[in-house]
């Protein structure tokens, strides 16, 4: 029966590879450049392979997770949780009848000399071979324990329902709010945040002080491919994708790297595992490697691996677990002694730092420590080291008496007897200079202000504002900086939180006194005046406005062109008057409305700007040989080239039909004119022919609009044969445009 069930695995699994393979060929057959940038696999690696394949029918199971300690290998699969025991080889089995919630186990950890175990509906605790079922209150009943993690105090646990906390000491589960109801598919701690992988290939920070969370958007993940496994080794986290290869993103630089994205070998990266030099993964075509130190990729060659899928991965010192989907656990052990290292922390002020971590291999192992800093990251030198190793532990105490402020690599090298050897990079930085800064507190207000401020540590990577909880930007060459904070009244402090590369971080907070927002207004006297013989005066009315460093009275015209501008650098008067001219000293047009608005910047950079209000300049009324004329810019009245009226400008024409009323059995000329530059149109073919037309229209629309007698008005057009200024110049041309209505004397 179980060689049936495995011919059937083989047959699917081959028919599987074949069409995945033929997609690939065909996926990459449609990139742009695809196969330009390759990536070369060195020669499979020479591993003994041995098959852990007793109890319960774990070699036709379905592998959910590995978990391994000194004693025992862990796994968990689709029928239960299956323990080998390393020295007797004794496997024991555990199922829903011995006390499991579920069957289905979909992760694991080892913990000193107990067993955390999660299953499809909830968590459970193997301690001396007896199952205890962890659930306060209910909590965990029911939920999907996909990840678990320690932290001291206790330990992290990813569901289908959020981040939960289980703390040893008082024996209770807390949900974490922030990461409330997300499917959590992958932990990875890193000091004081979690990594975190949702099940939709998304990726997040929590943070373990502020309980915050942080989205993180891999870079050079241009198709935006899912994260299936993270991993956390040295300063990178790790990011396997389903095709954009393994993304790496240093801890300390906060620089991103993409490792082979263009095999595809590579592309679908299923399960990951690390071991502090090589990461391995399961993938749809075996079993890979990555050497990250020596930047080089390999694949391991097995006759499982082309039969099953890979569906976990554990390490263990010298062992490599690889779990599949129906052809057990097999394992092997590995050629390179085991490494790995722990600090205390990224960031350190004191002269000497212990490093400990753990070694493993054949023999009798020799280690060494190097280091290079920024400046010169080429050039490794050696450490005199005390290194102690007692039953495979090692402390390592580093002197950095005589080196300066920093960001320093440092890499550790462990060989075996046989000079086989395994190494590992790490970041330290050395800031002896605290975390310190300068801010520039000036007159605030409710409302939005810029702070701005100095800082001396060059470590220094970000500044928090708050309120708000904004980030400052930061002139790193002359260490300044400049945010924004939103007062309210009440507020009576701004906090300034300095962040450095390391992580380490200082919160400043400085006593404000907030004042009321400052009050400005301005408004004319008088909303009409008659251009060339009035002036425009203006009141001007404040309160909470401290120290002026400058004001600016802006005129413009309904097209938004600046007319006229007064400005001062001392106090706002209590009044200001306009003369009714440009800025060339030019009268301005009639029957036009004029805009104003009045701007005041304070010396602490405080700006107050009034709406816009609108002034209206009558109609221009000459006494002349010939009559009255009333003269009208075409600027304003038609657009280029055409002869309708514009629309906003007809209601000047009430203003025209009251004048001519008041000069009964007068006739009436509606003269157009315009400018010199030529015009050649389909409507209108030249200069003539578009004037006589606005002439017309404006004829027209007076007769019909206010009943006035048609045989008083006669349209006529002068194009452009009686200028009134020189063609020549910008402002002539613009006088020149014009209608002019005539009222002939009697």
């Amino acid at each position: 029966m179980r060689r049936e069930n495995y011919s059937a695995n083989r047959v699917a699994k081959m028919m599987k590879k074949q069409n995945i393979l033929i997609g690939v060929f065909l996926f990459i057959l449609n990139i742009p450049g695809a196969g330009a940038e390759q990536v070369s696999l060195s020669a499979g690696q020479a591993m003994e392979w041995q098959s852990l394949a007793g109890g319960a029918g774990v070699s036709s199971n379905f592998i959910y997770c590995i978990a391994v300690d000194e004693e025992k290998v862990c796994i968990g699969t689709d029928k239960g949780l299956n323990i080998y025991n390393k020295q007797s080889g004794k496997v024991t089995v555990f199922t829903r009848q011995d006390g499991l919630p579920h069957e289905r186990i979909l992760s694991l950890l080892c913990d000193d000399q107990q067993t955390w175990i999660g299953t499809e509906r909830g968590l459970a605790l193997l301690r001396h071979d007896k199952l205890e079922i962890i659930d306060t209150g209910g909590v965990l009943k029911d939920l999907k324990i996909k990840t678990i993690i320690k932290k001291t105090p206790g330990i992290f646990l990813g569901t289908n329902k959020g981040l939960f906390q289980y703390c040893y000491r008082t024996r209770s589960v807390t949900s974490l709010a922030a990461m409330k109801g997300r499917d959590i598919s992958g932990l990875r701690s890193n000091e004081q945040e979690l990594l975190i992988n949702l099940e939709n290939g998304r990726i997040a920070k929590y943070n373990l002080d502020t309980a915050k969370v942080e989205k993180i958007k891999p870079e050079h993940n241009p198709l935006g491919h899912k994260v299936m496994a993270i991993g956390s080794s040295g300063d990178y986290y790790w990011f396997a994708t389903d095709g954009s290869g393994l993304l790496g993103y240093h801890k300390i630089k906060k620089e991103w790297s993409t490792l082979a994205r263009k095999r595809g070998v590579d592309r679908f990266l299923s399960v990951l595992a690390e071991d502090g030099k090589i990461i391995w993964f399961g993938t749809f075509y075996g079993l890979f490697g990555y050497d990250y130190l020596e930047k080089e990729w390999f694949s391991v060659k097995n006759e499982i691996f082309m039969q099953y899928d890979i569906s976990a991965l554990a390490v263990d010192g010298e062992y490599l677990w690889v779990g599949t989907v129906g052809g057990g656990v097999i394992y092997s052990k590995k050629k390179r002694p085991y490494i790995r290292a722990f600090l205390p922390e990224r960031y350190f002020m004191a002269e000497k730092v212990l490093i400990h971590g753990i070694v493993r291999g054949k023999g009798e192992l020799t280690t060494k420590i190097e280091y290079c800093n920024e400046v010169y990251p080429d050039i490794w030198l050696t450490q005199h080291a005390l290194i102690t190793n007692s039953g495979g532990r090692f402390q390592a105490g580093i002197d950095f008496t005589k080196l300066p402020d920093d960001l320093y690599q440092f890499k550790i090298t462990v060989w075996d007897a046989d000079r086989n050897l395994n190494q590992e990079l790490f970041t330290l930085v050395k800031q002896t200079a605290p975390l310190e800064l300068s801010v520039n507190l000036n007159i605030l207000r409710t409302g939005r202000n810029i702070i701005e401020g100095e800082y001396e540590n060059s470590t220094i990577e970000k500044i928090i504002l708050q309120p708000g909880e904004k980030e400052a930007v930061l002139n790193k060459n002359q260490r300044t900086f400049s945010g924004e904070v939103n007062l309210l009244l009440e507020d009576d402090l701004i906090k300034a939180e300095a962040v450095d590369i390391s992580g380490r971080s200082k919160i400043f907070a400085y006593k404000i006194k907030v004042n009321p927002l400052p009050q400005l207004s301005i408004i004319a006297r008088e909303t009409v005046f008659n251009p060339g013989f009035d002036e425009v005066g203006f009141a001007i009315k404040h309160k909470f406005i401290w120290e002026v460093d400058y004001w600016e009275l802006e005129i413009l015209s309904e097209e938004e062109v600046l007319v006229r501008k007064y400005t001062a650098s001392h106090d706002l008067p209590a009044n200001l008057t306009w003369d009714g001219r440009d800025e060339s000293g030019e009268t301005v047009e009639g029957g036009r409305l004029w805009y104003y608005a009045l701007k005041v910047k304070e010396k602490d950079g405080y700006e107050i700007t009034t709406p816009r209000q609108a002034v209206r300049s009558n109609l221009l009324v000459e006494k002349q040989k010939k009559g009255l004329v009333i003269k009208l810019s075409n600027n304003f009245l038609f657009d280029l080239g055409k002869a309708e009226i514009k629309e906003q400008y007809l209601q000047l024409f009430q203003e025209v039909s009251e004048i001519i009323k008041k000069y009964p059995g007068s006739m009436i000329l509606i003269e157009g004119h315009t400018d010199s530059i030529p015009i050649k149109t389909y409507k209108y073919p030249s200069n003539q022919q578009l004037s006589e037309a606005r002439a017309l229209n404006v004829a027209q629309y007076l007769i019909r609009t206010f009943a006035l007698d048609e045989k008083r008005i006669t349209p006529i057009g002068y194009g452009a044969s009686r200028p009134l200024a020189s063609n020549k110049t910008k402002k002539g041309r613009s006088k020149n445009r014009r209608v002019e209505i005539v009222i002939l004397e009697k």
